[in-house]
């Protein structure tokens, strides 16, 4: 299920033909790196752009998943970090038994007194921007 997201956020900067190389999704220990890699000349001015565009694909991505949801979606879903930023998922089994706050928030109102359902499987989302190397040298 979250490879499914991450692949669709990989696809959308892979698209950025002319400006991003390409683009890879690798599963690690601690969750999904996806890495651009954006011709050199391009990586300043286009940074901002392809920042705002991966987390629109991660937004899009999470709102078309019948049970994968980014985690503070009505909050500050996003990190900043130096290369791109940071999200998490979380997997909703439960729809009817979800604690919402936990999911669009971040975090629960009610912590020990809430009955609700919180997220127990999540999953960490790194995007990164980084220089391509020049072919044939």
């Amino acid at each position: 299920k979250f490879s499914e997201v991450v692949e669709s956020v990989r696809a959308s900067l892979e698209r950025r033909a002319g400006i991003v190389a390409c683009a890879e999704a690798k599963q690690g220990a601690r969750g999904w790196t996806i890495t651009a890699y954006v011709q050199p000349k391009a990586l300043k001015p286009c940074r901002d752009q392809l920042l705002a565009l991966a987390q629109q694909a991660l937004r899009d991505a999470t709102n078309s998943s019948n049970s994968i949801y980014l985690l503070g979606y009505g909050a500050t879903p996003f990190t900043l970090m130096p290369l791109g930023f940071g999200a998490a998922l979380a997997d909703m089994p439960d729809k009817s038994a979800a604690c919402w706050a936990s999911f669009s928030k971040g975090f629960c109102d009610k912590p020990g007194a809430c009955c609700r359902q919180h997220p127990t499987c999540q999953v960490g989302v790194n995007v990164m921007l980084k220089p391509a190397r020049p072919r044939g040298r």
